[in-house]
């Protein structure tokens, strides 16, 4: 059931993005727009930030790697508050540098020199940790962390054994995909449920399946357009865009959902705009990119002029389908479906097939005798969709 369900969400969610302007068309350049963060130890400074997760209420994660600690901030930098020391106690950190947003109020973290993954309370308190000591699936050196939410489970890029881990929250472990020679920095989930990999010795981000099966290579080796040097960071736009940290080059990069290079922001130096070893990046649910300017101490925030901050309206419609087709078989089978949320948009997927945009009132022509099956899932203008669609099965019958 939840296979099944998963693979009509993802149908879904692919057919809405397809359905869009291209990524190129559909954003504008991405200029400086903010920044907060200075060198040091008090809230709101930072030693070598790294790990970066935005939520959709706006508060920032921060894996504050050298002072050993997580900061959570404002989209201000305002409001800092951090928690955890260095050691490898319960409470403590050694460099972390990942960061997750869990559902339930709950943070992943990256524990990288303990070689564990921490679960804890957006407040720092212990909830379980895994991954080192005696369980048979070690996480050794792991950076980047995602959340699945198609599958509900943590991705981790497990660096020293060049692979990428998937584990259900409670830190089962589910299963391990190699990445030869690759050292795995960074790992992000995509809108139909790929993940891709920013890999750090081969200058590369690699896609893959769900299941683990890779499917495409993103850039080489190099300072040109599209080309990386120690990519540690990538996240996934709203848009489908696939954001890059290049590291050694000191820019940030930016692909369309196939791999096509689109743009490069950045060089090196210390003004609004440039980077000294930009670590890891989150794209917030507006398309704020937001960058650990590692080696500066501070945080920047990329984007077309006057985006909005967060937060974001998250929560997904309810669609209602409010008439099927009758039973006899017409020339037209009018189906009528409504949102909770005037001024969505709607999906449909009649008998497995592809989706594809639709409006109510749907007219199906010239359907062929027999049962058939009609789910509609309607998405608001903040491009929430709806993941329980509304589903109707009814049978024409044969003329006679």
């Amino acid at each position: 059931m939840r296979t099944a369900k998963r693979a009509l969400v993802v149908a879904l969610l692919t057919t809405i993005a397809g359905a869009a302007l291209s990524p190129a068309q559909a954003s504008a350049a991405a200029t400086f727009l903010s920044k907060f963060g200075t060198t040091g130890t008090n809230l709101g400074q930072f030693d070598r930030p790294r790990g970066i997760d935005v939520g959709p209420d706006g508060r920032i994660v921060i894996a504050d790697q050298f002072n050993e600690r997580i900061q959570t901030v404002n989209p201000d930098g305002g409001g800092a508050v951090a928690f955890g020391t260095g050691g490898a106690g319960q409470d403590q950190f050694s460099r972390p540098s990942g960061v997750a947003i869990l559902p339930g109020g709950l943070l992943a973290v990256s524990d990288t020199l303990n070689n564990r993954v921490k679960i804890v309370k957006t407040d720092g308190t212990f909830v379980r940790q895994f991954g080192n000591g005696a369980d048979p699936n070690p996480t050794g050196d792991p950076r980047g962390l995602a959340y699945d939410p198609f599958m509900d489970d943590l991705l981790i890029a497990n660096s020293s054994g060049n692979s990428v881990q998937r584990r259900e929250l409670d830190g089962t472990f589910i299963s391990q995909v190699p990445v030869p020679g690759a050292i795995p920095n960074a790992v992000a989930v995509q809108a139909d449920g790929d993940f891709v990999v920013a890999e750090f010795d081969l200058d590369r981000v690699e896609e893959f399946s769900p299941a683990g099966v890779s499917k495409s290579i993103i850039g080489t080796s190099g300072n040109g357009d599209g080309q990386l040097n120690a990519p540690t960071g990538v996240d996934i736009a709203p848009n489908g865009d696939i954001w890059v940290a290049d590291s050694a080059n000191n820019r940030i990069q930016r692909f369309t959902p196939g791999g096509a290079f689109v743009e490069k922001f950045g060089l090196s130096g210390v003004a609004d705009g440039e980077f000294n070893t930009p670590r890891t990046l989150a794209v917030d649910c507006r398309g704020n990119v937001w960058v650990t300017d590692s080696m500066n101490d501070r945080i920047q925030r990329l984007g077309e002029p006057g985006t909005k901050l967060p937060p974001c309206d998250t929560t997904a419609p309810e669609t209602t389908i409010t008439k099927k087709p009758t039973k006899k078989h017409r020339k037209r089978s009018i189906v009528r479906f409504e949102s909770s949320e005037p001024g969505s948009a709607f999906t449909c997927l009649l008998d497995g097939s592809d989706g594809h945009p639709c409006a109510s009132p749907q007219n199906y022509a010239d359907l062929k005798p027999g049962r058939h099956t009609l789910s509609v899932a309607a998405t608001d203008a903040e491009g929430n969709t709806d993941t329980s669609p509304a589903e109707t099965r009814f049978f024409l019958k044969k003329k006679r």
